[in-house]
């Protein structure tokens, strides 16, 4: 298990952004949770069973849809896991 923030910057607030990631998450069995960051970024914290799955998610965000232009994936506080923290993936609201 794999533990990750990811913060996702372009444009990426107001476009459906967390609904989005937010279902892509669902699909893949992804928990965690994403929300809106005051600097116009979006930040994500998710669990990922292994290093493909993280990348495969990641690249599905990357491909947006509608309006979202998402330029750049900064990954941080990547560390191994024992167990799960989330036991769905929420959209913070705010």
């Amino acid at each position: 298990m794999i533990s990750s923030k990811l913060t996702i910057v372009g444009k990426v607030q107001g476009v459906g952004f967390r609904a989005f990631a937010s279902a892509v998450a669902e699909q893949m069995g992804i928990t965690g949770t994403v929300r809106n960051m005051p600097n116009g970024a979006v930040e994500i914290f998710g669990e990922f069973e292994d290093e493909g799955k993280m990348e495969k998610f990641i690249s599905r965000i990357k491909a947006g849809q509608g309006e979202i232009e998402v330029r750049q994936v900064q990954i941080s506080k990547k560390r191994r896991a024992q167990a799960r923290s989330f036991n769905s993936f929420t959209i913070a609201r705010g």
